[in-house]
């Protein structure tokens, strides 16, 4: 994948991305944690013919308390922008989510998006998800939309029946749950295992 940015986040952050060049761009952040991880990203679009998808993938397992705040800010006209956060919440795992998209005033074919889907694989999980869309122009487009499921039971069932162990098919639905659209570095996120990483994928 061209002009793809990895990075594994570790610990609490704060980041401000600031996209300088106009053309497609991928940016992909992994965080999977056992502890408490809070991360603020914000991503500043100054050039016409920007294109960006930008991912969060998040495992949450144990007692650990995820909070991502993102900002998408779009001060030219030409830019389409998209935030998917897909996390997978196991025992007791947290989830805080607020997203802002920001469309400044003067501003045409402008697409701000975001999406959140989270896949809960206990009951004891929980989930906050505050979307907000700051739009001050008219020429232009904006959504935000959340999921929350589990697994499907006959899918568990389906599974265990060709001998897959209940566990292994979990963590399996969970990787496809991740990185079903991002076929190409899902074994390079999933193999990282906390380390934290920051590579280009050519």
């Amino acid at each position: 994948m061209e002009n793809t940015v990895i990075t594994t986040l570790t610990s609490s952050q704060v980041l401000h991305i600031s996209v300088n060049t106009p053309g497609e761009k991928t940016f992909i952040y992994w965080v999977q944690t056992v502890s408490d991880i809070t991360l603020d990203v914000s991503f500043d679009f100054k050039y016409p013919d920007t294109h960006a998808n930008i991912y969060f993938l998040i495992h949450a397992k144990k007692n650990a308390r995820v909070t991502l705040s993102t900002r998408q800010n779009h001060v030219t006209s030409k830019i389409t922008s998209s935030v998917f956060v897909r996390s997978v919440l196991d025992d007791y795992g947290m989830l805080f989510f607020h997203g802002v998209v920001f469309i400044d005033k003067g501003l045409h074919d402008v697409v701000g998006n975001q999406r959140s889907d989270v896949l809960t694989l206990s009951s004891q999980t929980s989930v906050m998800v505050k979307p907000y869309l700051e739009i001050c122009s008219h020429d232009v487009k904006s959504s935000h939309a959340t999921t929350v499921g589990t697994i499907p039971n006959e899918i568990l069932l389906y599974m265990k029946s060709r001998g897959i162990f209940e566990r292994v098919a979990k963590n399996m639905y969970a990787k496809g749950f991740l990185t079903h659209d991002l076929p190409v570095i899902a074994d390079k996120l999933l193999s990282t295992k906390g380390e934290k990483k920051e590579c280009m994928v050519e």
